[in-house]
């Protein structure tokens, strides 16, 4: 609140809540291989849909833990963590905003695209690591996600009209526009480069 007269000096030590990323409160993985070596952290511990923490604060100057993640009633749920209403608004928004870029918004396949980008922030939106950044950036995370799913449905799209256009002229017709364009750039591409080299 910028109209708050409240300064640094006048927090407390205790009033403060420190997010410890940590796998120690989750339970161990009991299908998980003995003889398998543990290369990342979550290794041999359940499977979770966002990284695991726990909130500490200090009380007489000893950290105590307040508060587990993952957890419900004092017990250990997989289900609790969840994309909240307004987070999943906020997905749409930044998809949206996104897609209107210059480099995307001209696609026939938008529609495709976005539905993909929000299918895979559903995924993986809330598996944001914020211990593993000096500062956390979860937008650029989000947006990188999006720019990924867009590549991937352009990438497919392009795979897609290849063999649509190979197979019409192996039919003897007329391929797409993007094909006659790609091969006049070729053609003229190549009289350039012979070009250059008898002026050589």
């Amino acid at each position: 609140d910028p109209t708050s007269t409240l300064e640094i000096g006048d927090i407390m030590m205790g009033d403060l809540i420190f997010r410890y990323m940590t796998f120690d409160h989750i339970p161990e993985n009991t299908e998980w291989p003995k003889d398998k070596i543990k290369k990342k952290p979550a290794d041999g511990f359940m499977k979770v849909n966002f990284p695991p923490f726990q909130h500490i604060v200090l009380q007489n100057g000893m950290p105590k833990c307040v508060g587990f993640s993952h957890y419900k009633d004092g017990q250990f749920n997989l289900e609790h963590g969840r994309i909240s209403n307004a987070l999943g608004k906020m997905y749409m928004l930044l998809v949206e905003k996104i897609s209107k870029k210059g480099n995307w918004r001209n696609y026939t396949y938008i529609d495709e695209m976005r539905s993909s980008a929000l299918v895979q922030l559903s995924q993986v939106g809330l598996q944001f690591d914020e211990g593993r950044a000096q500062i956390p950036n979860p937008f650029a995370f989000y947006t990188t996600v999006v720019s990924n799913a867009f590549k991937q449905v352009l990438n497919t799209e392009k795979k897609n009209r290849k063999i649509r256009d190979e197979l019409i002229e192996m039919e003897g017709e007329t391929p797409s526009f993007s094909r006659q364009m790609e091969e006049e750039y070729k053609t003229s591409k190549d009289f350039y480069n012979i070009k250059r080299k008898r002026n050589v």
